[in-house]
């Protein structure tokens, strides 16, 4: 047969054999006369008719090609073929937040995640790819435990998945400490964000040094063990106060 005009040929066959005998197979010709495997059966087989579906996208544009179907084995194994076709493949699209083919369902996400990752749209959309799009090209796919994922959860806050949706702050954090990013954001990690993601005088820890950390240091003018004690010198005070001002963002 010839798939001249192919460009997405696959074997579809159902199969069945002998429990522990070697074979079946298929073998493809391109001259007729020599042969390649392009299919084996395992030898342990639990029995009925199994569907295969050969993918024979390296074949495709070829003018002749030949197949062979044999037992492949040297003593009876009660091999069987039925239903054998030849189909093209088709590329359904799949969501973005799914692995799958080449490319993913929204064009302007894929578009994005294959600008950085080419590897997503030539060949297939996998778990990194998954990773890319929801990071950096708005997929926001959920329960994605990567650093920067907006479903990863907040760095200030304890929570039982990897990793924390601020990417710089989540970086910092599991370069120092890489069991935050392999198996939950607990308690040490988020003292680990403060320290390392935020300014002292960020009391609120929202990045910046404004009204409400000033609102915090007077609201607790005086008291002792709290977080507006950020000179740590057991008291809210003036030098508190004089750090949220030194560091003031607005």
């Amino acid at each position: 047969m010839t798939f001249a005009s192919r460009t997405a040929p696959a074997l579809a066959f159902v199969y069945s054999k002998q429990t522990g005998t070697l074979g079946p197979r298929v073998d493809y010709s391109l001259d007729g006369s020599s042969w390649t495997n392009a299919w084996s059966a395992p030898i342990a087989f639990a029995g009925g008719c199994v569907p295969v579906q050969l993918d024979l996208s390296p074949l495709a544009g070829e003018a002749s090609v030949r197949f062979r179907f044999s037992s492949g084995s040297s003593v009876s194994n009660l091999a069987t073929f039925d239903d054998i076709t030849v189909l093209e493949i088709t590329n359904v699209p799949h969501a973005c937040c799914a692995p799958g083919g080449p490319s993913c369902a929204n064009a302007t996400t894929s578009a994005c995640t294959c600008a950085i990752d080419p590897y997503c749209c030539a060949t297939a959309w996998d778990d990194v790819c998954i990773a890319i799009a929801t990071v950096y090209c708005g997929a926001q796919c959920p329960d994605l435990a990567v650093c920067g994922s907006p479903t990863a959860g907040n760095c200030t806050v304890m929570h039982a998945t990897a990793a924390c949706a601020d990417a710089d702050c989540c970086v910092s954090v599991c370069t120092l400490d890489a069991f935050c990013c392999e198996s939950a954001w607990d308690a040490t990690c988020v003292q680990e964000a403060g320290a390392a993601c935020f300014a002292a005088a960020d009391i609120d820890r929202d990045g910046r040094v404004a009204a409400v950390d000033l609102a915090m240091v007077l609201d607790s003018w005086g008291l002792s063990g709290v977080s507006a004690d950020i000179d740590g010198n057991g008291i809210v005070g003036a030098g508190d106060l004089a750090m949220v001002l030194s560091a003031w963002t607005g």
